[in-house]
């Protein structure tokens, strides 16, 4: 029997339906644990920008939206796919069900990636006016990940990601909104905060950075003396974030809520016995920075509601 070489239609029609497919399912395997970290967060930081905005006209905001969903997207996947390049000894032990460590892709199909990522990145960038914060970007996730600086607590969290951070908040806002000096100063603290913070992930990660000789600090203080270093700062963390004006115009009920927030947080680090535990105050922690993006959304809205409320002339009976 003699097999046609010619394809069927439905290889025709199933094969590019498989390729988009396998493409979701790798993007997913590299990000899908910072999608709040990045995405989310990045997406309000815009929606905060739209808000600044009297009347945005629906086609201003959909387009705004749009530009962030692609732009960070983008800037979530360029840095994952080089730290899992570098990291992939670590993630054999900590982190096995990633693209590469799996097997799903190989590590010249992530490199492969790595370049398009990057090129549609930059070509984004310039079209949408932020090219700035992607240059500074890319250059610190660069030094971070190939550069090897990713090893020490320092130059991995408070220097990378408070630099990432500040590039997150500084172009979602450019992509709806001037960038004024309030806002600028408003995404410099949060950054701050954020990175000296972010050290709280690599409790998830303690048994692969000691085998990779990582100095995480978890690894250098060791694990209980951290918890308590790391409970006092998160602790302490609203009071410094007052004290640099970080929440101009918040009201009460907002600050109340992000410093319960903060004591939780770190009363679950405190608790912590368990890698999947503390990936989960890991999370807290992200869902607590998407809050100080949102609060100064609902606090215009509520502004603006008992505006109109105040200006609706009283039904009579």
């Amino acid at each position: 029997m003699i097999m046609s070489a010619t394809p069927s239609k439905d290889h025709i029609v199933l094969f590019p339906l498989y390729m988009v497919y396998h493409e979701i399912l790798i993007f997913w395997g590299f990000t899908w644990r910072d999608w709040s970290a990045a995405i989310i967060s990045g997406m309000l930081r815009t929606v905060a920008a739209l808000c600044s905005r009297h009347s945005p006209s629906i086609e201003l905001v959909l387009g705004a939206l749009g530009r962030s969903l692609v732009y960070f997207i983008l800037y979530l996947y360029v840095f994952n796919i080089a730290n899992q390049i570098t990291g992939l000894d670590e993630d054999r032990i900590n982190k096995p069900d990633r693209p590469l460590p799996s097997g799903l892709l190989s590590l010249r199909g992530a490199y492969i990636r790595l370049f398009l990522v990057a090129a549609a990145y930059i070509y984004v960038s310039v079209a949408w006016g932020v090219l700035l914060w992607t240059f500074l970007w890319l250059f610190v996730a660069a030094s971070v990940t190939f550069g090897g600086y990713d090893r020490y607590w320092f130059t991995k969290n408070v220097v990378f990601i408070g630099v990432g951070t500040f590039c997150l908040l500084q172009a979602g806002w450019t992509l709806a909104a001037p960038l004024t000096q309030r806002e600028a100063h408003w995404g410099f603290v949060l950054s701050v905060a954020l990175g000296i913070m972010s050290n709280l992930q690599d409790l998830r990660d303690v048994r692969g950075d000691r085998a990779t000789q990582r100095r995480t600090m978890p690894v250098v203080l060791g694990d209980s003396r951290f918890r308590w270093v790391m409970a006092v700062i998160t602790a302490a963390t609203p009071y410094g974030c007052w004290l640099f004006d970080f929440e101009p115009g918040f009201s009460i009920w907002a600050d109340v809520a992000l410093t319960a927030a903060m004591f939780y947080l770190a009363g679950r680090i405190l608790w912590g016995t368990s890698k999947e535990y503390d990936h989960k105050s890991y999370m807290v922690l992200t869902y607590i920075f998407c809050g100080c993006i949102v609060a100064p959304v609902v606090e215009a809205s509520l502004d603006r509601v008992r505006l109109l409320l105040y200006q609706a002339p009283l039904s009579h009976v």
